[in-house]
């Protein structure tokens, strides 16, 4: 997971920029070293790499494999690329792509995720994965030198100019016409905007919670199309989840909707804006 430049403060505040409407949460947390902290802690931990970067346990090999089928068709890798994957966490992804592709670049801000990449890497063999610890605001790579970016559950942890910093530095990074691939928390969603209400009771009671920067869906299409990217495809998942739900409903309902992706329903604009794991596939120029 990749945090940067977070300034955080114990607070909910209702942010506006260039005329547009941001909700920004934030925690208790109060420094961006606590954010580092609870990462390298959390990657300390005695914990499968699943857990690490999805915050549970594996749902089972068939919509896992689901998972992975989606992944793969959205992002549609080519033999010939080279892939980025900004904020890779313990490197599920890196294990999803190295097949599918030149050459990848993982990178971390969290040592500690960069370290469990290394010996998931090594003990598979890989030989196409390049690692480095950055940070995505000052990407360590150089101009024009990547074809896609994927930058997958990391945005939730920066505020708005810190990540209109990363989209000038995705951009930087990338050859013409390179394609950005974002995972997002979508406020747009029926369970982020009410888990967001169930957090700021918590605040109001001075119990601790942990709210991030989450956004709905026209923030990201406009600062997209703002930066110069035209947006091919979006889609989002977790759609009928609300807080609380039994982990065995949740996995019901998220193979339904895996299974059934490309049928009419899943497909309707307004479904493909509602959930709350929402992606985004762009071209710059």
């Amino acid at each position: 997971m990749v945090v940067t430049g977070c300034n955080l403060h114990n607070r909910i505040e209702l942010g506006f920029t260039q005329g547009r409407m941001s909700l920004r949460y934030e925690t208790f947390m109060s420094r961006f070293e606590e954010w580092e902290k609870f990462w390298q802690q959390k990657a300390r931990e005695e914990i499968s790499d699943h857990e690490y970067d999805r915050g549970s346990g594996p749902r089972g090999d068939d919509i896992e494999n689901l998972s992975t089928e989606e992944m793969l068709e959205f992002v549609a890798p080519d033999a010939n690329e080279v892939i980025f994957d900004a904020g890779c966490g313990s490197g599920i992804n890196l294990l999803r792509f190295h097949s599918k592709v030149s050459r990848l670049i993982g990178m971390d801000y969290i040592d500690g995720a960069i370290k469990r990449c290394e010996e998931r890497i090594a003990s598979r063999k890989i030989r196409n994965v390049e690692l480095i610890q950055g940070s995505i605001t000052e990407v360590p790579l150089p101009d024009h030198s990547v074809d896609k970016v994927l930058c997958m559950s990391v945005l939730q942890y920066l505020d708005d100019e810190k990540v209109r910093t990363a989209f000038r530095e995705f951009t930087r990074v990338m050859k013409g016409k390179g394609i950005l691939i974002l995972h997002v928390k979508n406020l747009s969603s029926i369970y982020i905007s009410s888990l967001r209400v169930a957090k700021r009771i918590k605040l109001l009671f001075r119990r601790q919670a942990n709210l991030e920067y989450v956004r709905p869906f026209k923030w990201y299409m406009n600062e997209l199309t703002d930066a110069g990217y035209e947006i091919l495809d979006y889609n989002s998942f977790n759609i009928f989840m609300v807080d609380a739900l039994p982990r065995r409903l949740v996995v019901a309902l998220q193979g339904i909707e895996l299974r059934n992706r490309n049928k009419p329903f899943f497909r309707a604009g307004f479904i493909r804006r509602h959930g709350s794991d929402l992606k985004i596939k762009a071209r710059f120029g």
